[in-house]
Formats: C-alpha cells, sequence, structure tokens
C-alpha cells in the first residue's frame, strides 16, 4: 500500500499523473443551501471592564497651514544655482513634470518666468527650502496657476542624484 501511495506521488511530482484524473470538484448544487453566520457573541460586546469607562477620542482638527508648519522648515540640502541641463532616464518614469524649488531669489523668479508653462503641462512642484508658512505662500504666489505641494523634495532629490535647483524633472531631462 506504501509503496502503490509513493509511486502515485511520484508520478503526479513528475507530471505523469494530470489533474483530470482526480474526482471532480464538487459544485454549489451538490453542497447545498448556505446559510448566514450566526456568531454566538452578544450583540454589544463591551470591550472594557464594567468599571473603566473606554477612552475618549480626542481629535483636534487642524488647519491646512497648521499641517504644514508642523513640518517646517523643509531643508533638503541641495544647493540654489544654475545648471546645465543633463538627460537622465530614470526620469522617463513621470508622466507628469515635476520641480523643485525654494523659497530664495532665484526660485522665484525662475518659477514666474515658468508659470505659464508649468501651469500649461501640469507640473507639480516640490519644495527644496522653506523656513516658515510665510515662504511657502510666497512661493506658491510667485506662481500664480501652477501646484506648488508644500512638501520637501527629498526623495526625488536623492533618488535622481539632483544637487541644484531650481530644476524641472521631466521626459528623461533634469533641466533649469
Amino acid at each position: 500500500m506504501k509503496r502503490s501511495l509513493i509511486l502515485f506521488l511520484v508520478m503526479l511530482t513528475n507530471g505523469y499523473v494530470q489533474a483530470k484524473s482526480f474526482a471532480p470538484v464538487p459544485v454549489w448544487e451538490v453542497l447545498g443551501q448556505t446559510v448566514p453566520y450566526q456568531s454566538d457573541l452578544p450583540d454589544e460586546v463591551r470591550l472594557w471592564p464594567e468599571d473603566v469607562d473606554p477612552p475618549k477620542q480626542s481629535i483636534k482638527p487642524i488647519t491646512f497651514d497648521e499641517m504644514v508648519s508642523q513640518n517646517l522648515p523643509i531643508d533638503i540640502g541641495i544647493k540654489n544655482q544654475r545648471f546645465e541641463r543633463y538627460q537622465d532616464q530614470r526620469t522617463d518614469r513621470f508622466v507628469t513634470p515635476i520641480c523643485i524649488v525654494g523659497y530664495d531669489r532665484l526660485s522665484l523668479k525662475w518659477l514666474a518666468e515658468h508659470a505659464t508653462a508649468l501651469s500649461q503641462h501640469g507640473a507639480v512642484c516640490l519644495i527644496a527650502k522653506a523656513n516658515s508658512m510665510q515662504e511657502v505662500k510666497a512661493i506658491q504666489r510667485s506662481a500664480p496657476g501652477v501646484t506648488i505641494q508644500p512638501v520637501s523634495a527629498q526623495q526625488i532629490a536623492s533618488q535622481l542624484n539632483i544637487q541644484s535647483y531650481p530644476a524641472l524633472i521631466f521626459n528623461g531631462w533634469v533641466a533649469q
């Protein structure tokens, strides 16, 4: 008996026995009707002992400005300076143009000069350096119509080895 079982298992693993040789899987008609599951627990289950009240939820809503301010200052440690554009195939995966800007004269001027094109192409700008909410708002005011996300550009800059900003990342290029 054991020998025939071992032989059968060897034949099965080596593909000599096909799955169609097994009994068919039962269908719902054979199994019969199903019934809803009935729990043995009472409708109200108390998770805390009778003499202890559950903790009160103390979620205090905050404004967008407060939320952003909690993540400031932002400084990703790259320089605000001019650079020559260069090709980087890793940027091909971005379907939306991404730009990296900061609160400095060069970035604000660059954003103002390119605001129309950035807006038309649906660019999203991330921040390389800002110390306060006032600086974030100044960056946003410098390019009306452009999406400025008040979040750090650290991850993208480090993944693409970007050393300077303002930078535009799109279509295989990192440029200004």
